[in-house]
This record gives C-alpha cells, sequence and structure tokens, in this order.
C-alpha cells in the first residue's frame, strides 16, 4: 500500500520540474529565475515542513543519538542539497524529456549500493534489466540531428543527481531506525537549510519584485517539498527503498508523455522537440520502465 506513494510523488516531480523550466524561461525584458534562487527558497521551504515531525519524535521510534553522530545527518543534507542542484541544472540547462527518464537510473544505483551493503543480491534479471536500462538511455540521447552535446550535458547532469539521490536513499534507510524518523527528518533538513545560507548573495532578490517570478518560485518551493515530504517520509518510515524507487522511476514516462501532449520536449522550439525524437525518447523511456519492472518482479532470478 505503501507503494502509492512514490506512484503519487512521481506526478509531483515531473510537475515540479516543468515548473522550474517554465520559470527560468525569459519573458520579454524579464529575466526568468535563476537556479540559485529556486534552490534556495526550496530548501528553506523543505527545512519548515519537515519540523513538523520533531513534535512526535518520541512516537515515531528510535532514541536520542550521541553527538558525535550528527555527522550522519549532516551527510544526508550534502546529498539531498548536491541531488536537488544537479536535478534543477539537468532542467534548467537541459530538457525534461531526457533528464526526468536518465532520472530513473537511480534505481539501479539504489540496488547496487543496497548490493554492496549486503541488502541484496543481484540475480540475472537484474543484469538483463541493467542492459535494457542502458539501451533506453542511448535512445534517450538520441535526436536524429540537433545538438548532441546539449543532450550530453543533460545526461551527466541527471547522473549525478541520480547518484547523490541514490546515495541520500539507501543511508536515510540505513540510519532512520536508530535515530526515529522524527528526529533524523527534521535535524537533516535543518542542516540543509543551514548549508543553504551561503547562497543568500546569490538569491536574485530584485528579480523576486516581479509577482509572476515570485509565484513561479513559491510553486516550485511547494511541489519540491510535497515530493520530497512524500519520498523522503516514505523511506525513512518504511524504508524498502528498491522498490520505493522503481516505483518513484515512472517519472521518466510521465514526463516524456506530458512533453509530448504540449508540443515540446524543451525551453526552445529546436530540432529535439520535434515528433520523431520524442518518439524514439518515448521508446527510451519505455525500456526504462520495463527494466524497472522486472528488477521489481523477479529481482532475485
Amino acid at each position: 500500500m505503501h507503494l502509492i506513494i512514490p506512484l503519487l510523488a512521481s506526478l509531483v516531480f515531473v510537475a515540479s520540474l516543468f515548473c522550474v523550466q517554465r520559470a527560468a524561461r525569459p519573458r520579454a525584458d524579464k529575466k526568468g529565475a535563476g537556479a540559485i534562487t529556486v534552490l534556495f527558497f526550496s530548501n528553506q521551504t523543505l527545512a519548515i515542513a519537515f519540523s513538523f515531525f520533531w513534535p512526535f519524535r518520541e512516537s515515531l521510534g528510535g532514541s536520542i543519538q550521541p553527538l558525535s553522530t550528527l555527522w550522519q545527518p549532516l551527510l544526508l543534507a550534502l546529498f539531498f542539497v548536491f541531488g536537488l542542484l544537479f536535478t534543477f541544472a539537468a532542467v534548467r540547462h537541459g530538457d525534461i524529456s531526457v533528464a526526468t527518464p536518465v532520472f530513473g537510473l537511480k534505481i539501479f544505483m539504489v540496488v547496487l549500493l543496497l548490493w554492496v551493503l549486503g541488502s541484496e543480491k543481484l540475480g540475472i534479471s537484474m543484469w538483463i534489466a541493467a542492459a535494457m536500462a542502458a539501451t533506453g538511455v542511448g535512445l534517450i540521447q538520441w535526436t536524429g540531428r540537433g545538438r548532441p552535446r546539449h543532450v550530453f550535458i543533460t545526461i551527466v547532469l541527471a547522473l549525478l543527481a541520480s547518484m547523490f539521490y541514490a546515495h541520500f536513499d539507501v543511508l536515510i534507510q540505513s540510519w532512520a531506525p536508530a535515530w526515529g524518523v522524527g528526529r533524523i527528518l527534521p535535524i537533516t533538513f535543518w542542516f540543509v537549510s543551514i548549508i543553504s545560507l551561503p547562497m543568500i548573495p546569490w538569491v536574485d532578490w530584485h528579480q523576486l519584485k516581479d509577482r509572476e517570478i515570485t509565484s513561479w518560485v513559491a510553486l516550485i518551493s511547494l511541489l519540491t517539498m510535497l515530493q520530497a515530504f512524500m519520498i523522503v517520509g516514505a523511506l525513512a518510515y518504511f524504508g524498502d527503498a528498491a522498490r520505493i524507487n522503481i516505483v518513484f522511476a515512472t517519472r521518466g514516462m510521465w514526463a516524456v508523455v506530458l512533453a509530448w501532449a504540449i508540443g515540446r520536449s524543451g525551453p526552445s522550439n529546436d530540432t529535439e522537440a520535434n515528433t520523431t525524437a520524442l518518439r524514439i525518447r518515448f521508446l527510451g523511456a519505455s525500456l526504462l520502465t520495463l527494466a524497472v519492472i522486472i528488477a521489481i518482479a523477479i529481482p532475485g532470478t
């Protein structure tokens, strides 16, 4: 039943990414919202939202941990901030229909990390799924013509985001039982807030005088908070990082379908937005989705 949570979160995630790209798009003589501005306010919103777990810390399990273990939520905060930073960078400077399916490869990073820790065993089905995923990424990258470097950079940024988030997911699952959900989540996101404070000089305060930009930043912060609240809360409370990430990986399909529906796949009307490219990317996203289904349906075979 808890797998409904990452399914809903996948839809919220795609909506937030489209908002990020829309907010960053210049209009007339106005600049769009900068990535640092969006990241700063999203992180502060997350810190406020996760603080609501604190009053329930005793009833949510775990116990008070020694001060010497504060490095654990600090490390989680660093992984989360870098994950969000590279996510915004991939979307702002790249193509959502390319970046979002590649984010789906995070599931294999999670499973490999769990395997390294001795929590998972990889069967032949997992390697078949990995090969399908690699093929899917290749199809997503292919555009026939256009700007291959632009697509390549998008994939690199998306892979970096996936790597940081994969480490975050595995570690939050490992450390949450000792701390308790009501302690580790607030402390982690308080650290996220503190880590974000040096960004203040680079926040586009002048741009925020524009009500339209302020509205976009507020909406993105809200959607980012909802998605993180669902995924991080589910990981800390239920564990089950592999299956949660597999369901969450369906966001790649939603992104390509939505890009196809609105008739564009990026911030400009370049060749990457044509129908042929979208069909090929849709096939790649389908392979990624099938790969993660195989990974969860027959993981030990």
